[in-house]
């Protein structure tokens, strides 16, 4: 027996509404991290070039290359956020538009937001459910649905949407990069070849680290006999999907082997392998599972219900090499390694690590494990990390980096209802600071009643998935 499409279909477009809605209501103001990014940009549209300087006085995240300003951000995002706003820009010259005013400056900024993390934020959601149903197979598809809100709303994935972060991108790439390679295993077809050879270059021009993830991937299809001839396909879909990186580095820094983090200049350290990585810390793994400021607990306790979940399922018996999760295990502990030697593991004046937004989501997949075994439990343990998630995510995304109890800093201020200014900006120049505010704030609400209208609309969805969960086909939808 099998769900009938049509249901199911518009609530999936339903949990990407609620989702996207959710991603889009927050305006975070600026960071080194998104300026970087956005000025990249607006300045390749607008320009015709790469390069930042009107942006240097309010970033650190840059590259210099023969005395030009570079972003030192992958270009990934660059290539597909860059059509959308060409269309939206010419079409605003065209109309008459005074581009250089402080209002567009704050449209573009949101525009580019949209592309740059949210609108994959919201897809991520999407996936998430054939995910869950792939690591669960126990899971109905309407449970599967409920699930995939829960944890879209009760992850880091929330802020981290809702800012111009590149980490919402590479995590929805080694997302989906998963649910293929599970898929080719399973049923080996040129089509799903080529899509995952594409996003295999996608992921690596995403985040350059991913090179182990991308190398296990090809040695793996590469060993299976069963599958091995379409190795071909990922090898070509891949190497098609890293030209651009190629090119953009070829004409900036004169070789395709170069790259932005070549030429950063604040961040690298000589003494350092490539300037950022050192010998392992331990005292970093402690720092992430427990301490407040970049920890899993309390904020996300789901997420270290996952870690355990996955040890136990493959502590005595380590299967992976023949398991659906080897890949998910792969990822989890390449982001582990990468925190314990990368010299900016912290992520600077963000809250929590979000250089392992792929893991953390990878492993609250696995805390339904607790669902299964224990639905109350798990409800309440997942509405406490929604609780505060929504609060993160309403007061500060970035609270500092030398702010040792965020967690009790924005918790103070949500419920002495001090939220970030409300109003319209005006800035005297362009790239000025960006401006924090939400959409309710824009027609005037102000405090708790700015944020109300999303959370009433967010618990309606809670309770409709919840209800829809309880029914009781447990067929799979592909």
């Amino acid at each position: 027996m099998r769900t009938d499409p049509q249901p199911f279909k518009r609530n999936i477009w339903l949990l990407f509404f609620i989702t996207l809605f959710s991603f889009t209501y927050f305006s975070q103001g600026g960071g080194h991290n998104q300026n970087s990014t956005i000025g990249e940009i607006k300045s390749f549209i607008e320009s015709g070039d790469v390069t930042i300087e009107e942006w240097q006085s309010i970033d650190k995240d840059i590259s210099i290359y023969n005395g030009k300003v570079f972003s030192n951000k992958s270009p990934s995002v660059l290539f597909f956020a860059s059509i959308p706003y060409a269309v939206f820009y010419y079409c605003s010259v065209t109309f008459g538009v005074d581009t250089t005013s402080a209002q567009f400056q704050l449209l573009s900024i949101q525009f580019i937001t949209f592309f740059v993390s949210v609108l994959w934020g919201a897809l991520l959601s999407v996936l998430l459910v054939s995910l869950i149903q792939l690591l669960w197979p126990k899971i109905t598809p309407y449970q599967a649905i409920f699930l995939a809100y829960c944890l879209s709303l009760s992850t880091m994935l929330f802020p981290y949407s809702t800012v111009g972060f590149l980490h919402v991108f590479e995590s929805y790439l080694l997302l989906l990069l998963v649910l293929l390679w599970c898929r080719l295993w399973k049923n080996p077809s040129k089509k799903y070849a080529i899509i995952l050879g594409l996003t295999l270059g996608a992921s690596f021009l995403a985040n350059s680290t991913n090179i182990c993830i991308v190398t296990f991937v090809i040695l793996s299809l590469a060993l299976n006999k069963n599958i091995r001839k379409y190795s071909i396909y990922v090898g070509c879909a891949c190497f098609v999907a890293l030209l651009p990186l190629w090119i953009y580095a070829t004409i900036n820094f004169g070789s395709p082997f170069r790259n932005n983090r070549f030429y950063q200049i604040h961040f690298s350290d000589s003494r350092l392998f490539l300037g950022v990585f050192d010998t392992p810390d331990l005292s970093r793994l402690i720092k992430v599972l427990f301490w407040s400021n970049r920890a899993f607990l309390p904020s996300q306790p789901l997420v270290l219900v996952g870690l355990f979940i996955l040890l136990r399922r493959h502590l005595l018996r380590f299967p992976l090499l023949l398991s659906k999760d080897t890949l998910p295990a792969i990822i989890i502990t390449c982001s582990f390694a990468f925190m314990l030697t990368f010299n900016g593991w912290h992520g600077g004046n963000c809250y929590g690590p979000r250089y392992m937004l792929p893991a953390m989501i990878l492993l609250s997949v696995y805390s339904i494990g607790l669902y299964i075994k224990m639905p109350k439990l798990f409800l309440i343990i997942m509405g406490i990390s929604y609780s505060i998630i929504f609060a993160v995510t309403v007061i500060d995304v970035m609270p500092g980096i030398k702010n040792e109890t965020p967690l009790a800093t924005i918790l103070t201020r949500f419920f002495s209802n001090d939220f970030p200014d409300a109003g319209y900006p005006s800035f005297p120049n362009p790239y000025s600071s960006f401006y924090k505010f939400n959409l309710a704030s824009l027609l005037g609400l102000s405090g708790l009643l700015s944020v109300l209208p999303l959370a009433l609309i967010q618990l309606v969805g809670f309770w409709h998935f919840f209800r829809l969960s309880k029914k009781t086909n447990s067929s799979c939808i592909d």
